[in-house]
Order: structure tokens, then sequence, then C-alpha cells
């Protein structure tokens, strides 16, 4: 009995298209419904973590930073575009990331391309962030 609790929550944690960082809606980033437009809020899919809010709203492009957060437990991750001024929101938003990546357990299934909020995939080398409609969003450069 035991061993099929941990399936049925690997299972879960994984979900059936697991190489595919697009399994949760908005470009996966988990959004919680109470956040207005202009924040972002964070859930850990692999358990309770504590996520910080964070700004999103901009002027310009250089009022926008990225962060990176993982979705499952083969290491799938979404870019969102952030405010860069809120340092305190982001350490806070960089330890609850890296507390809810150490609980994801191993699923032993290769991790995608990160995706982006406009909906494409790439290495995160070719993810830029901008300033549209005074929020920061994330796109797939070249797309």
């Amino acid at each position: 009995m035991r061993y099929g609790l941990l399936a049925i929550l690997l299972l879960f944690s994984c979900g059936d298209d697991a190489g595919d960082a697009g399994n949760d809606t908005d470009a996966g980033n988990d959004t919680d419904a109470g956040q207005s437009a202009n924040t972002q809020g964070f859930t850990c899919n692999a358990g309770q973590v504590d996520f910080p809010a964070v700004d999103k709203t901009c002027d310009t492009p250089n009022d926008c930073t990225f962060l990176t957060h993982t979705v499952d437990c083969c290491g799938n991750s979404v870019v969102v575009g952030v405010n860069a001024s809120d340092s305190d929101a982001l350490a806070l938003f960089e330890t609850a990331e890296g507390q809810c990546s150490a609980m994801f357990p191993g699923c032993g299934c290769p991790a995608g391309p990160a995706e982006a909020e406009d909906g494409n995939s790439g290495t995160p080398s070719l993810i830029s962030v901008d300033c549209v409609d005074n929020r920061c969003v994330t796109f797939v450069e070249g797309s």
C-alpha cells in the first residue's frame, strides 16, 4: 500500500506530460488566484513552501528582471518577468525556490527547454524580458 501511494505521488508530481513545462496554465508559473495583474504568485507543486508575491509593474525594460521557477520533478521550468527593484522579495523568492526544488523527487525524466510567458520554449540564454503594457514579461528571442 505504501508503494502505491508513492507511485501516485510521483505521478501527480510529474504529471502525464512531464516533458512539457507548459502543463500549467499561464505559462506554467502557478499563478495564485488571489494575485492582481501587477503581482505574480507562485506555488510549489512538490510541497508546502511560502513564496512571496513579486511585483511585475514596469515603465521601461530596464525595470525588469526574470525569475526561473521549477514546475515538476523532471526539472522543467518557467521563466517569469518581474520588477527588479524589490531585492527583498527577489531574495525571498530564491530561498523559497531552492526549498521547493529540493522537495521534488528525482523522476528520471529529462527536463525540456524553459518556457517563457509568451508560451514559447528555449534555452535560458534565449529568454529575455521586456516591459509590455507596464508589466514585465518574458519571451523567447527570435520566436
